[in-house]
């Protein structure tokens, strides 16, 4: 099984029709997909290899001295020298990578790099916005929506950036991944992929049984696939497909890819109609705050993180969220793994039936007494690697929803569950006494 590569010249001829339904079956039924023919020269193409090969023999003492995957693979073997057990690296890539914006200092050696790399944005961003068209057609959307939602009906310019990595030869490719398994948190991404060395793979969205396929090099094509913003736009007809770049023992493989995303401050909702509503409404901003901590977990909890509008709207910037946090005399320790939470009046009036059963169960889950006293206090241990911009909760259907609390009565609020949140209780919580709020740091790049 291969992903579809398709000529993108014929969409503006005499076969157009056969041509857009390719590229429906593209975003549909596979989320990753190869153009040729795209209008971009081929000599840029080629001067683009050659800049992006010779600024990587600049950085490749770096890498091999100071990546950290390098370090942490040295180490394993020598722990199997020393006969231990071997355990792949879960936690880092076997990437070498910088990225490329028009407004961020550039590297000034090789001296055609700037003036390549600019060439070649240019082109991909008019093939990025082209291809928002035909999605646009393909979800009958009016002409020019894509770009209103990225850009907040003209407010701000959408994200555009360019991520130029190199994986270099692994001597043990079976212990860590060029790239970890994700998806895109963004809108479109234009990939010029290396036409000798494979390892990126895929899922397709439909029909691929859950497989893992190889997105086959072919030369001076572009790979597109849609990110997470795609999939809420579309209320799940484009989705995000899962992909990772396995390490090899032979090769350099090159890899430049282009995010077309929208700005931080864009509202993202569905486009599309649907019987029930699939995904949430939110900034893009929340959404990657949640993101760069989840990157390489199941994109799910992302969008359960923002499904209630309540809670999507008390996440804060960074200076906000400190600023709240001052206000409510709110204590954070980092590393710990102990927390507790005094729930106030107005955070348990929002502790619904609703909102509980639109979050994703997550572990452990301490019993809490059915019955509890207007003011209580909850241990709860925060699993690793989830972010603190998420309220968490076991779904429990038989959780009555929350009223408010007489003098004299105890109120059935508390399901069996997890609360793990710094960002929304630090901006809904209303206490007397200070609250323990815990964010375990990840190494999770964007």
């Amino acid at each position: 099984m291969a992903i579809p590569v398709i000529d993108f010249s014929k969409l503006d001829g005499d076969e157009s029709e056969a041509t857009l339904a390719e590229l429906a079956a593209g975003f549909e039924e596979w989320g990753f997909f190869q153009l040729v023919n795209t209008g971009i020269p081929d000599d840029l193409l080629e001067r683009v290899k050659k800049v992006c090969s010779d600024i990587y023999k600049l950085r490749e003492d770096g890498f091999k001295e100071s990546n950290p995957a390098v370090k942490a693979l040295a180490r394993l073997v020598d722990q199997e020298g020393e006969g231990l057990a071997m355990k792949k690296i879960e936690d880092m890539d076997w990437e070498d990578v910088f990225t490329l914006q028009d407004d961020l200092p550039w590297p000034s050696n090789p001296p055609s790099f700037k003036e390549t790399m600019m060439e070649y944005r240019r082109e991909l961003k008019k093939l990025a916005e082209k291809l928002l068209g035909v999605m646009e057609e393909l979800l009958g959307l009016e002409e020019g929506h894509i770009r209103k939602a990225f850009t907040n009906d003209g407010d701000f310019e959408p994200f555009y950036g360019t991520k130029v990595s190199h994986y270099p030869p692994c001597p043990r490719p079976e212990l860590v991944d060029g790239l970890r398994a994700h998806t895109d948190a963004g809108g479109l991404i234009l990939l010029f992929q290396d036409d000798r060395f494979g390892g990126l793979q895929m899922i397709p969205n439909h029909g691929g049984d859950g497989r893992w396929i190889d997105v086959q090099p072919v030369e001076n094509a572009i790979v597109v696939n849609t990110g997470d913003q795609i999939e809420v736009l579309s209320n799940g007809r484009f989705k995000s497909a899962w992909h990772r770049i396995l390490a090899t023992r032979d090769g350099n493989r090159r890899s430049i890819a282009s995010f077309y995303n929208p700005a931080r401050m864009a509202n993202i909702a569905p486009a599309i109609p649907a019987a029930a509503a699939d995904y949430p409404s939110f900034k893009f901003g929340d959404y990657m705050e949640v993101y760069v901590k989840q990157k390489f977990q199941a994109k799910e909890p992302r969008f359960a993180a923002l499904a209630n509008n309540v809670f999507a709207q008390v996440i804060f910037s960074p200076v906000e969220k400190i600023k709240k946090m001052k206000e409510l005399k709110i204590q954070r320790y980092p590393g710990t793994k102990k927390t507790v939470l005094q729930l106030s009046e107005l955070v348990r009036s929002m502790l619904d039936a609703f909102a509980v059963s639109r979050i994703l169960p997550v572990r452990p889950t301490p019993t809490i007494p059915a019955k509890v006293p207007a003011v209580f206090e909850i241990p709860i241990t925060i699993p690793a690697n989830f972010g603190a911009t998420s309220m968490w909760f076991t779904a429990n259907p038989a959780l009555p929803r929350a009223r408010k609390p007489r003098d004299t009565d105890e109120q059935n609020i508390a399901p069996e569950g997890v609360l793990n949140n710094g960002r929304a209780m630090s901006a809904m919580a209303e206490t007397t006494n200070p609250t323990v709020i815990s964010e375990d740091p990840t190494n999770v790049r964007e």
